[in-house]
């Protein structure tokens, strides 16, 4: 029998400050943003980049950010 394993994803609100992980799509990856909004998926989140960078928000996967 094989075990289960689960990853409890970290949870973030409106307001958190982020980070994007090297895991996420390369335009993102490194970036420092705010979460602007939750969803809309599951585990989803709106983020908001001030850097100047293109693209200034993005919807990102819980798995690709870090406080």
């Amino acid at each position: 029998m094989n075990p289960v394993m689960t990853v409890k994803l970290q949870t973030y609100a409106v307001g958190d400050t982020v980070r994007v992980s090297s895991a996420a799509p390369k335009d993102y990856r490194g970036r420092t943003g705010i979460v602007t909004e939750v969803g809309p998926n599951d585990a989803e989140y709106r983020i908001e980049f001030e850097d100047g960078d293109r693209p200034t928000t993005g919807y990102l996967a819980a798995a690709w950010l870090m406080r």
